[in-house]
């Protein structure tokens, strides 16, 4: 109920009444003062909010009241309700003051600038547990026994913690409790651990019928707008509550039904060291595997010629060098040297042409004759032990080079798989 106001709104009763009574007349022709006090200058057809007004009772000199709500008026008879704001209903005379003015109670039915703003009405922390929240909200619509309330805002609920499976509202308004109502996400769909999570804010819709709340959660908008089944990059070890690392496990396909839509061997595909790859026109499907590999390639590899030509290897002087020793002792030589001269004789005086001494003559006829073959004989030559030796001296050696050519051999370099640069994330998905 709204709190109605009017300008001026002041009259006197026209009859005593009692402590009991529930009606009071007022002057003649003033009710019709107060019937405005019910009534709205903006009005919402579909949204038919009832109106209350306040009233009170004083006497002439202001030092007693009471303080009534005016529910109904009917020409100049004001139905109300005594004794409210902590004032007790008591027996009021002829000519007492009945008026609308300001009280402490009206204060409340104010909507301030700060209370819009801060959600003082619609939204609050949830207390009772993970899975059975509570809230308590200020309202008017139970006021004198009502029992009808319309709520078409959504409910701003902030958990203390995260819920572990399905989960309930309990909304009180006003004191009283409305009811305990099923929290459901999209599609009618009860809620999945991890949907509501600690400390982020998440709204609350009833449906028209007032019989569950609707749930969306703008502040985690990628736990209800991400589809389930995708794979989400997570900056840290520690999964969140409702998601699960996909490490190749199997999961219950009947728990989690929306996530055996896009898995339907019940079975997530091992993420870790994989990169995700946009599927090819043709020749792939959808969660194929493709080991790595490079795209083929040739190398070009030459080695220049060069005639390298006469090289050095090294030098050393080896001096003389001892061959062998050996003792050859006396060597006789063959026996050569028989010859004989041929020379005059005179056979007569037996002398030798030779053998005339100068200025002698001789007689008688001369011969020729020989002398004797002696002379013939031998020599021995002592050799003795003796060595031999050779200078080598010093010396150098010589390699032709030549011009020629070298194979070339190309070793194998790289890391043990194709990378690119990365940064390691864990993949997860929402289990729901």
């Amino acid at each position: 109920m709204i709190t109605g106001f009017g300008n001026n709104v002041i009259s006197s009763l026209a009859a005593d009444i009692t402590a009991s009574q529930t009606t009071l007349q007022v002057m003649p022709g003033n009710g019709k003062v107060f019937a405005k006090l019910l009534t709205s200058d903006y009005t919402n057809a579909s949204n038919n909010l009832r109106v209350y007004a306040k009233i009170t009772l004083t006497d002439a000199k202001e030092t007693v009241f009471e303080v009534c709500h005016l529910t109904a008026v009917s020409n100049d008879m004001l139905t109300v309700v005594r004794g409210q704001e902590g004032t007790t209903a008591k027996g009021w005379a002829l000519n007492d003051v009945v008026g609308n003015f300001a009280t402490r109670g009206s204060e409340n039915q104010f909507v301030q600038i700060e209370q819009l703003q801060s959600g003082h009405y619609t939204a609050g922390v949830a207390g009772g547990t993970a899975n059975a929240l509570t809230l308590e909200l200020p309202a008017t619509y139970f006021l004198h026994g009502n029992t009808d309330w319309t709520l078409r805002t959504p409910l701003v609920v902030i958990p203390q913690l995260n819920n572990t499976g399905e989960a309930t509202l309990q909304l009180t308004l006003g004191g009283k409790v409305s009811g305990n109502y099923p929290l459901l996400k999209k599609g009618g769909q009860k809620l999945g651990a991890g949907d509501l999570l600690k400390d982020v804010p998440f709204l609350c819709i009833p449906d028209r019928m007032k019989t569950f709340f609707s749930v969306l959660n703008p502040s985690g908008v990628s736990f209800d707008t991400y589809p389930v089944g995708a794979p989400i990059p997570w900056p840290s070890d520690v999964t969140p509550a409702g998601y699960t690392l996909m490490s190749g496990q199997e999961f219950n396909r009947q728990q989690y039904p929306l996530l055996a839509a896009a898995y339907p061997s019940g079975r997530l595909p091992d993420m870790r060291g994989w990169i995700i790859k946009g599927k090819p026109e043709s020749g792939r499907a959808v969660l194929s595997v493709e080991q790595d590999g490079i795209k083929s390639h040739t190398h070009t590899a030459s080695v220049s010629s060069v005639d390298l030509g006469r090289k050095m290897t090294s030098w050393f002087d080896y001096g003389s060098k001892q061959t062998t020793t050996f003792d050859y002792g006396g060597k006789g030589t063959d026996a050569q040297g028989a010859h004989s001269h041929a020379f005059p004789y005179n056979p007569w005086t037996g002398e030798q042409s030779g053998g005339l001494a100068a200025g002698q003559r001789t007689s008688g006829a001369w011969t020729a004759d020989r002398s004797s073959t002696d002379g013939q004989h031998g020599h021995t030559v002592y050799i003795g032990p003796h060595d031999h030796w050779v200078g080598i001296g010093g010396h150098n050696h010589y390699i032709d080079m030549g011009a020629h050519g070298h194979s070339a051999t190309i070793d194998a370099t790289g890391n043990a798989e194709n990378t690119v640069k990365n940064i390691a994330f864990n993949y997860i998905v929402r289990l729901a």
